[in-house]
């Protein structure tokens, strides 16, 4: 259970509208967590950080746009007061990855860091409980598409609380990466026109990508959600006579170029992270 907050009552303002839904859905097992964060009673935020168990991580649920959203509802019963809170995100289609891997998540309960788009984060769980998981598969018929909704549920005394940590670790691709923000800048698959039949970003073979959206940013690049490794110019790593697929990307250039190229019908996924 999270502290009182010992805020006196105060008028409820009207924040300038912004845009629904959430920026960002990571998750992470209960069990894994080392140290839960202290409340400051005075203000109800997270003074300190989740602290994770060593070789634990926290993982980003890369849903649809519009699939990601957080509902939290004050319920009274015999007992008192709660907060009833649920998370609800969509995955496209139906990899056989996600089907094992939430197969798998079943079994635990779980922690969440909730971007929202009005620009604070959101903690769910805490040191007494975490949250359920739900999960679904709809294959869709011939005039829809394929799905999986994913929800998480969890009850509280108190709404969930801010967190304001400026990093975290998170895993997606396979490489861990510590960050304050992830943002996925595109995706597409090679060899296939865009949503507004615009021809294909890249096509079998190719090599180089050029955005500015790419400039002034660390990437991370992900081919069929596996991530590729990154030639950063650094010199940190020597690939010298490597034939390892990898791509190259200096912080302060635009261009991505995929050392061994693109392949047909691969999905391409890019986020920048800081």
């Amino acid at each position: 259970m999270y502290e009182n907050v010992f805020l006196p009552v105060q008028a409820l303002d009207r924040p300038i509208p912004k845009p629904g839904g959430l920026c960002a859905v990571k998750f992470f097992r209960w069990e894994d967590v080392q140290t839960w964060p202290t409340i400051d009673p005075q203000i109800g935020i997270c003074k300190t950080a989740i602290e994770m168990k060593p070789d634990t991580y926290i993982y980003l649920c890369d849903a649809i746009e519009k699939g990601k959203s957080f509902n939290e509802k004050m319920k009274i019963d015999p007992r008192g007061s709660f907060m009833d809170m649920t998370i609800d995100a969509v995955l496209p289609e139906g990899s056989v990855s996600n089907i094992l891997s939430l197969q798998t998540m079943k079994n635990s309960q779980w922690g969440l860091l909730l971007n929202d788009k009005m620009g604070y984060t959101r903690l769910i769980g805490d040191k007494d409980s975490g949250a359920d998981l739900l999960f679904e598969y709809d294959s869709g018929d011939t005039d829809s598409s394929r799905k999986m909704p994913v929800k998480w549920q969890w009850k509280n005394e108190t709404p969930a609380p801010f967190y304001i940590a400026d990093a975290f670790d998170i895993i997606i691709g396979g490489v861990p990466v510590t960050a304050g923000c992830l943002r996925l800048i595109m995706r597409f698959v090679v060899g296939r026109p865009d949503a507004f039949a615009n021809p294909p970003i890249m096509n079998d073979g190719d090599t180089v990508l050029t955005r500015p959206a790419f400039l002034n940013k660390n990437l991370l690049v992900l081919a069929d959600g596996i991530a590729l490794p990154v030639d950063d110019g650094t010199g940190a790593i020597d690939w010298t006579g490597s034939i390892k697929r990898h791509i190259e990307k200096a912080y302060d250039v635009d261009t991505i170029n995929f050392i061994g190229g693109v392949v047909d019908n691969e999905t391409i996924e890019i986020y920048a992270w800081t």
